[in-house]
């Protein structure tokens, strides 16, 4: 077997015991919270010997931006800051700006960081 083929193997074979170590600590710790007092949202800290233990319960909330504009008019105007607008990229339309409109690509790539993300890597098994 090759360098690149060991280290494919050995991967794949750290991938699996970390996937059933992750299943161990997610089993541990629906444990714990099932034994431990918590609340429906924040921290909750309890003591157990010489082990500290927090639960923190979270709250996903989302907004309806149909709903937000029906209702809008209905909340004073120095109120509508609880409902923030998140600016975000279209990568894809960027990207393809630069060679459909480099004008445009260089007014807007002042206002746009750019910075290298991880290389991602893959291994999967093929028969051969």
């Amino acid at each position: 077997m090759d360098p690149i083929q060991q280290l494919a193997v050995r991967r794949i074979e750290l991938i699996r015991a970390l996937d059933e170590i992750k299943t161990q600590i997610k089993e541990t710790d629906d444990e714990l919270i099932d034994r431990v007092t918590h609340h429906a949202e924040g921290s909750h800290t309890v003591h157990a010997g010489n082990f500290k233990i927090t639960t923190t319960a979270s709250m996903r909330r989302t907004v309806d931006p149909d709903a937000w504009q029906e209702i809008r008019d209905d909340v004073p105007p120095e109120l509508h800051k609880v409902i923030r607008a998140k600016l975000a990229l279209d990568v894809k339309l960027y990207k393809q700006l630069e060679q459909m409109r480099p004008e445009v690509f260089a007014v807007l790539a002042e206002c746009v960081t750019t910075k290298p993300g991880s290389i991602a890597v893959k291994v999967s098994e093929v028969e051969l």
